[in-house]
């Protein structure tokens, strides 16, 4: 497994992954946090900030704010964090 931006720290003995940014869904009821767990949720793949990237790789390779924005999908960014869904739950300091 490769990953051409830094941000994404794969050990493979350990089999640990690190993801730098996520889209929590349901205040956390699920994380997303490669392109294939994006893809498999919402149906459709993100815009590519970068030429080579692989389906488990960061977030970060990708623009997830254009792809939402695109998309009509409502979402608060926080800390590199995207929040999609119950929204209005969300209490914001």
């Amino acid at each position: 497994m490769q990953c051409y931006i830094l941000g994404f720290l794969f050990i493979n003995k350990l089999k640990l992954k690190i993801m730098c940014n996520s889209i929590i869904i349901n205040l956390g009821e699920k994380e997303i946090g490669t392109p294939r767990e994006f893809l498999k949720h919402f149906g459709f793949m993100l815009e590519k900030n970068i030429d080579k990237t692989g389906m488990d790789c960061c977030l970060c390779n990708y623009d997830l704010e254009k792809t939402l924005n695109e998309n009509k999908i409502p979402f608060k960014n926080d800390c590199g964090d995207l929040y999609v869904g119950m929204l209005e739950k969300l209490k914001w300091t």
